[in-house]
């Protein structure tokens, strides 16, 4: 008699896949933690911004002071003859004369719109003062005429062989049709140049 032992067989790579760990099989039934996502890292905080820079706003327009007394006017001279300058005030126009210079000092002003310095230009009588003060200098000129132009007379800006100056502002009041015009003429001995400085003739 032929006796055969009885051999179990085991795959020669190892237990298959029933016979897999029990420690395996519980790992895969359990669920899967929860696992917060890293935090990012926080940006860096922005660099302030500068301080803006601020430049103050400097009027170089004024030249000096223009005085009406029988006007009660008191006020900055200004110089352009841009609606820009003249709403600031009476406003000198440049290229001509100078106050206390020989020449036709020309000088516009409003009647009834911003500071208005010559809503009464038409009361004034011949003889009033018109002082400028420019430069150390007081000059003062006494209304000597009025006329009423049209807005197209350029010719009351010619200059003069003597010291004289022109006022005008739009005619009548809240129209801008006509001009009226202030002629004066320098009053020597009542102005006053400034020191070291010879005086206009008259």
């Amino acid at each position: 008699m032929v006796a055969t032992l009885g051999v179990q067989t085991v795959g020669v790579w190892g237990p298959g896949p029933a016979e897999a760990p029990p420690n395996l099989l519980r790992a895969a039934a359990l669920p899967a933690p929860d696992v917060a996502p890293p935090k990012p890292e926080p940006e860096p905080a922005p660099e302030p911004l500068p301080e803006p820079v601020t430049t103050p706003v400097v009027d170089d327009s004024v030249i000096g002071h223009i005085e009406i007394p029988a006007l009660g006017l008191d006020a900055p001279l200004n110089s352009g003859i841009e609606m820009k300058f003249i709403n600031r005030g009476p406003s000198h126009w440049p290229g001509t004369a100078m106050p206390g210079q020989a020449g036709n000092v020309v000088i516009a002003g409003h009647r009834v719109t911003k500071t208005k310095p010559f809503r009464y230009i038409d009361t004034l009588e011949v003889g009033d003062e018109v002082v400028f003060t420019v430069d150390g200098g007081r000059w003062v000129y006494r209304v000597a005429s009025h006329e009423v132009v049209d807005d197209k007379a350029m010719w009351i800006t010619e200059q003069t062989a003597e010291p004289t100056a022109t006022l005008f502002a739009c005619h009548p009041p809240g129209s801008a049709k006509f001009r009226w015009v202030t002629r004066l003429a320098l009053d020597s001995s009542a102005s006053q140049p400034p020191s070291g400085a010879i005086s206009a003739p008259t």
